[in-house]
C-alpha cells in the first residue's frame, strides 16, 4: 500500500500583490492607529473579575453545587467569586492560608454571593459547600499571582490592588 499525501505539508504560493509604491497610499498610515493599540491585550492575558452588577436567577445546581442553568450563570459566578477574592477587602493580604481567613470574613463573602445570586430552594448548603471551596482556590491563585507578578519582579501592587497597605506588603514579601 502506498500512502496518499493530503496536501497539508505542502506550502501554497500566494500570488504577488502590487507594493505600496505602484498604486499610492492604499491604506491609513501605520502612524496614525487608533487608541486600541494601547488597550489590546496581549495573548494569554486577561482583564480583571469585575463585580457584577444586579442580581441573578440561577435555575439549576449540578451535583457538586455548582450553578449549571442558565447556561451563562457558572461562568458569572466564578467571576463573581475572583472579584469578591480581589476588590472586596474582605481578606487580609498577610492570611497566609485560607484555613486562616476568620470565620467572619467567610461570611461576609459568602452574604455577598447570596445576594448577587438568587438560588433554588433547599440548595443553599450545597451551594455554600461549593462557593468555600472556590473561594478558597482563588484565593489560592491570588495569592500565587501577587508572589509572580510583584514579589518576583520587585514590583510593588499598590496601583492594582489599593487595599494593601505597604506595611501589609512588607510582611507578603517576608
Amino acid at each position: 500500500m502506498y500512502a496518499t499525501k493530503t496536501g497539508r505539508g505542502k506550502r501554497r504560493c500566494r500570488p504577488s500583490s502590487p507594493t505600496d509604491e505602484d498604486n499610492g497610499s492604499s491604506g491609513p498610515d501605520p502612524a496614525t492607529t487608533s487608541s486600541d493599540q494601547q488597550n489590546k491585550r496581549k495573548r494569554g492575558q486577561r482583564g480583571r473579575n469585575h463585580y457584577p452588577e444586579g442580581r441573578y436567577t440561577v435555575n439549576e445546581i449540578s451535583a457538586a453545587g455548582e450553578p449549571i442553568e442558565p447556561p451563562k450563570i457558572t461562568a458569572k459566578f466564578r467571576t463573581t467569586i475572583g472579584a469578591i477574592i480581589r476588590t472586596k477587602m474582605v481578606l487580609d493580604s498577610m492570611i497566609t492560608n485560607w484555613t486562616l481567613v476568620p470565620r467572619g470574613n467567610k461570611d461576609v463573602m459568602w452574604g455577598l454571593l447570596s445576594t448577587t445570586f438568587v438560588l433554588p430552594k433547599g440548595t443553599t448548603d450545597k451551594v455554600k459547600y461549593y462557593a468555600m471551596k472556590m473561594l478558597g482556590e482563588s484565593f489560592r491563585r491570588w495569592k500565587s499571582q501577587l508572589n509572580t507578578q510583584y514579589v518576583q519582579k520587585g514590583r510593588t501592587p499598590f496601583a492594582n490592588y489599593g487595599s494593601i497597605t505597604p506595611a501589609q506588603w512588607e510582611v507578603f514579601v517576608r
